[in-house]
This record gives C-alpha cells, sequence and structure tokens, in this order.
C-alpha cells in the first residue's frame, strides 16, 4: 500500500513541477514580447503603435488566463 501511495506521490510531484516549468516559460515568453515592443517602439508610427499595443494586450490576456489553469 506504501508502495502504491508513494507512486501516487511522486507521479503528483512531477505534474507540478511540470506545470511550474510551463507557467515560467509562459511569463518570459511574454516578458520577451513587451521587451521587444518597448525596445521598438520608437520604430511604429501612430497608428501601428496603437494596433500593436492592442495585440500585445490581447496577447497578455490569453495568457494570464493560461498561466490561471496551470496553477490548477
Amino acid at each position: 500500500m506504501n508502495e502504491i501511495l508513494l507512486d501516487v506521490y511522486k507521479e503528483s510531484n512531477e505534474h507540478l513541477r511540470a506545470s511550474d516549468n510551463k507557467r515560467d516559460q509562459t511569463i518570459a515568453f511574454y516578458l520577451i514580447i513587451i521587451g521587444l515592443f518597448f525596445g521598438s517602439l520608437d520604430k511604429f508610427n501612430g497608428n501601428l503603435t496603437t494596433f500593436v499595443t492592442l495585440a500585445i494586450s490581447l496577447l497578455g490576456i490569453v495568457l494570464a488566463l493560461s498561466i490561471l489553469s496551470l496553477r490548477k
């Protein structure tokens, strides 16, 4: 019985570790996108800046929802 519980514990721990890794990668991806945006902000004109800002904001919302699902 202890062996079975130990196996379940190990699998649960591995699943949580993989989930944490995915969450960290998702956050790093979004931070890189924001960094690229601010790094090239001076190269955009007015309308393109608004469009890119909206696109990054929508991506941020989608990624936030994705991160919330990875926390469960």
